[in-house]
């Protein structure tokens, strides 16, 4: 998903360079926001599947900060382009293709499969190969403590089906999402 959000934010940023009307513009800025919009969500949640638990929290924030800092620099350049004798719309917006490509080569060469999806197709050597890579050291406990997750969802997903948690919507208008939180409580702490 990194890598297809990446290929229309680049193609975006692409179409928007050699736009030549208002329509083809602003299929450009969809595909655009399409690909930010899928970064913006998907990366917080890559970095929280391989972030250590201690550096998690600051990590997730990286995303927000640089973006908050592109989007300002990226006022600094349109302000500075729009004094020139004559500014190029065009070049403006296709100066977007540039972070987009970095996005993509990063995405394509250097983002291993995430190790938590890795566990969840049952490909625990992989897994622990790239929590081995990203952490750089031998022991990585989260790959054991995936094990009883991985039993916790399998426990969770067979009593829904044997009707041991009900999740009614009558239930979840009535008394809100307490009911829901109660039912992982107790799961939790069998």
């Amino acid at each position: 998903m990194l890598i297809i959000s990446s290929v229309l934010y680049f193609s975006g940023g692409l179409v928007m360079l050699w736009s030549p009307n208002v329509y083809i513009l602003l299929l450009g800025r969809l595909l655009d926001g399409f690909g930010i919009g899928l970064a913006v969500t998907l990366v917080p949640v890559y970095i929280s599947e391989t972030s250590p638990p201690d550096i998690r929290g600051s990590l997730n924030t990286l995303p927000q900060f640089m973006g908050s800092g592109g989007m300002f620099l990226s006022y600094c350049m349109v302000f500075g382009m729009s004094l020139m004798e004559s500014p190029n719309w065009r070049v403006m917006l296709g100066v977007l293709s540039i972070p987009s490509l970095l996005y993509f080569i990063f995405t394509i060469f250097f983002l291993p499969e995430s190790p938590w999806w890795l566990v969840s197709k049952g490909r625990m050597l992989e897994a622990k190969q790239v929590l081995q890579r990203l952490r750089g050291r031998e022991d990585v406990a989260e790959i054991r403590r995936s094990d009883s997750n991985q039993q916790f969802q399998l426990t969770f997903a067979s009593r829904i089906q044997r009707s041991e948690l009900t999740f009614s919507s009558e239930a979840l208008t009535r008394c809100g999402w307490r009911m829901v939180w109660e039912n992982v409580f107790l799961l939790l702490n069998e």
